[in-house]
């Protein structure tokens, strides 16, 4: 199955302002990575060729085009080839801050995709989105989270699912 999931932000600041929200994830002065979802954590300071992901998702910085740019390579879970990224489009007076995730799935990961993976992505993306705007306006931002979304966090909670799967070297909590 071939999956495009985009969501987008307009962030009224600079695009180097709007990239310290990215140069910051998994980094001791997090920023952008919202709290109540596991950790997002790296083997060094994050640029090309780090490698991390979160919960049981792995992958590896492809590419990394500071302020405009940076590319994950999905490494993990098996049968989801692919990648997420982050861009800053520079607009008049604003930035358009955009997360896109493009996925060839296989197999089981096309069900993991539709049965759950899927809303816990949006529910994810979209309180990151929601701190993007609090940080670029002043003014707290709040999606609540569908009824779904939280069902399937309280089980994955439950079942000890979502733990930071490890990286290929030991991950430093320092930067």
């Amino acid at each position: 199955m071939n999956i495009l999931n985009v969501h987008k932000r307009r962030l009224y600041t600079s695009p180097e302002d709007a990239w310290r929200l990215i140069a910051n994830l998994g980094g001791k002065h997090e920023i952008l990575w919202p709290r109540g979802w596991p950790a997002m954590r790296f083997d060094r300071p994050l640029g090309l060729g780090a490698v991390g992901g979160h919960g049981p998702i792995g992958y590896h910085v492809e590419e990394y085009s500071p302020p405009g740019l940076i590319r994950f390579r999905f490494t993990h879970p098996r049968g989801f080839e692919g990648y997420h990224e982050f861009r800053i489009e520079p607009q008049i007076g604003s930035v358009l801050f955009r997360h896109t995730l493009r996925v060839r799935s296989r197999g089981l990961a096309t069900w993991y995709w539709l049965l759950g993976l899927l809303a816990l992505h949006d529910a994810c993306v979209e309180d990151m989105m929601d701190r993007a705007s609090s940080y670029s306006s002043g003014h707290e931002f709040y999606t609540p989270h569908p009824l779904r979304v939280s069902a399937l966090r309280w089980l994955l909670r439950r079942l000890d699912v979502g733990r930071a799967r490890p990286a290929a070297a030991p991950l430093s909590t320092e930067r």
